[in-house]
This record gives C-alpha cells, structure tokens and sequence, in this order.
C-alpha cells in the first residue's frame, strides 16, 4: 500500500529531469513542451485593477532613469 504514495520532487530528481509537480508527462496524451506551448499562447492574465501592470512598467522606468 505504501508503494503508491505519492512523495516529494527531490531537487536532485528535478535536476534529472522529473517533473516537480509530479506530473507524468510520459502517460499522458500530450507533452510537457506542447502544453506549455498551448498555455502560453491562451493564458490571459486577469488583473484586479485595470493596466496595473502597465503603471508599473511605467514607474520601473522612471525609477531607472534617475540611477
């Protein structure tokens, strides 16, 4: 019973190559590049305050003119 408990990415295992939220890409119909390839072309971010993020960018650049 104990054989099918879930445990723990190592950061050893990772560094060989596992998945560290433990996702078994190899039994599933699509591959880990393809899904990241999909999620990166559909993910929208939501933002709480609308052009937040642009704000930001715009602050970030002030800030480093003035260094």
């Amino acid at each position: 019973m104990q054989e099918d408990r879930i445990t723990d990415t190592t950061a050893a295992e990772a560094r060989r190559g596992k998945d560290i939220q433990g996702i078994p890409w190899d039994r599933l119909t699509i591959s880990r590049e393809k899904y990241r390839q999909t999620r990166l072309e559909q993910y929208k971010n939501y933002e709480n305050i609308p052009q937040s993020g642009e704000m930001s960018e715009k602050v970030n650049m002030l800030v480093w003119r003035c260094v």
